[in-house]
Order: structure tokens, then sequence, then C-alpha cells
């Protein structure tokens, strides 16, 4: 690798991790470029500048160019390795089937997420890291499908080897723990959820800080979930109450029938005093998912 490609690779890498995409998408495309005429098609630094430029576009919603990249880069390590099971190779069809998901071309998705599952799982085994993130993937798309009993037991399962692997205080248990938990209050078990939003916060403000985006994340999450909690209270209620007060008026409307006495109202607080404030403030009711 020449210096310049290589100040161009390691610039792209930085302005990345530093989430400045818009100014690192030109230079990985300049990457790619120089890539493309300095070797063949099929170069190992062909297909990791089209990785590179294909995740740089995913960050910025380009997913159309994104996932043609991440097949042409696919398509330079199957023939670099020959058959053989590679992280790359298993990274760009895990990748292509999140794309493809986004885009809602389900039907392709098992296509290639099952194949990366398959080979992580021979190359790593059942209890890995990568096997439990594709694990996590999984039931993120299932969850985003409404798939909800068919995620469950998926999310569960990443979580359980996570905690075998990395402990129960790292930050990727929290990522685990924050994905199960949204899955959960979709289902409207809000204790279980709590516990997990609760616990996922506490680790990322331990490792992360309380400043930090994820941090801030769990923190959104667990403050959303107890609105949407006193929400679907207020809704139970209210429709327990509707379902009261249509009893109510029909045993009046008989009574008046038979003793010609007008029917007093009865006094209801008001509206303020019954409905959680976030719903009194016309303040939307964030759902979110985050995979990472």
């Amino acid at each position: 690798m020449s210096n310049q490609i290589q100040s161009l690779y390691t610039r792209s890498i930085m302005l990345k991790a530093e989430g400045k995409l818009y100014d690192a998408e030109p230079l990985a495309r300049q990457y790619l470029q120089h890539s493309k005429n300095l070797h063949v098609e099929a170069h190992s630094e062909v297909g990791l500048a089209l990785a590179l430029l294909a995740s740089i576009l995913v960050g910025t919603n380009q997913n159309a160019e994104a996932l043609d990249c991440y097949e042409q880069s696919l398509a330079v390590r199957e023939n670099l390795y020959e058959g053989r099971d590679h992280a790359e190779i298993a990274n760009c069809l895990q990748q292509i089937a999140v794309l493809l998901h986004a885009l809602g071309r389900y039907q392709q998705v098992p296509v290639y997420f099952e194949r990366s599952l398959e080979m992580n799982k021979r190359m790593h085994g059942e209890d890995s890291p990568a096997f439990a993130t594709d694990l996590n993937v999984l039931g993120v798309l299932l969850m985003n499908q409404t798939r909800y009993e068919q995620a469950e037991p998926i999310m569960r399962r990443s979580l359980t080897i996570r905690e075998k692997v990395f402990g129960d205080v790292h930050p990727i248990v929290a990522t685990a723990l924050n994905n199960l938990a949204t899955l959960l209050e979709k289902q409207n078990n809000f204790k279980e959820a709590e516990l997990l939003f609760s616990r996922a916060l506490k680790i990322r403000e331990s490792n992360l800080g309380p400043e930090h985006k994820h941090t801030i994340h769990s923190r959104n999450n667990l403050t959303d979930l107890v609105e949407n909690k006193e929400l679907e209270l207020y809704e139970q209620n209210k429709t327990k109450r509707g379902m009261e007060k249509k009893s109510q008026v029909s045993k009046e409307k008989i009574n008046h029938k038979v003793s010609k006495e007008p029917v007093v109202p009865v006094r209801r607080s008001r509206l303020s005093e019954q409905v959680p404030k976030a719903v009194r403030m016309n303040q939307p009711i964030r759902r979110t998912s985050i995979v990472h």
C-alpha cells in the first residue's frame, strides 16, 4: 500500500470513528478508486476499500449504494478465499442481509443471513462472540418484522452467550440487554423490560460514562418505557371506565323510564388528572431499537 493510499485509508477510518461520515465519504471513494487503479479488481485491498465505503454509506442512509459495494466486496473475497470460510466473508453476508431487510427485500434476507450464521458456527462454535452477534442481529430483524415469539429465544440466547464470554458488566452485554428489553416492551412485558433497561444503563454509565451516546440512549429508553407503561395503564383504565359508564348509562335509562326522574350526571375528574404527562403535553412516545 503506497503512502498516499495508506493516508486516505487512515484518514477515512479516523473520520468514521469520530462520526464525521460526510467528511469520510469522499476520502473513502478516493481510496477505492486508487486501489482499483493500482490493483486488479479481485485484489484484497479493493475488497477492503469497498467494505469501508459501504460501512460509511450505511451511516449516511445511502443503503442502495452500500448494498452494491458490499456485494462487490463479497465477490472479491469469495474469489480470494476460494470457497473457504473467512470472517470477512461472514461479515459481508451479514451486512448484505441487514441492508436487504432495510430496503424491504425480506425474501432475500435468509439466503445471506443463514450463510453467515452457519459460517460463524463452523469457524468459532456456537458459544462464540461472533455467533452471539449473528443471533443478536437476527433477533432484531425478526423483531422489526413483528415476529416477536421467534425473536425472543434468539435474543435470550445471544445474551446468555455474551454474559458467559464477557461477564455481566461488559458494554457488549448492555447491547444485548437493550435489544431484549426493547422486544419485551413491544410485548407489554414492562416489568422485565424495565429491569433489563436499568441493567444496560448501569453498565454503560460505569464503562462509558454518563454522557456517552450509548449511555444517553439507554437513559432515554428507560424514560420512554416508564411513559409507555403509564400510557398503557391509562388506556386500559379508560377502556374500563368507558365500559362502566356505558353500563351505568344503560341502567339509568331503564330507571328513568320507570321512575320518570331526571338522571343526574356523575362528576368526572379533569382530563389532565387522568392522562400521563407525556400525553397531556402532546409529546411523542418514542420507541427505540438499536443494533450495536
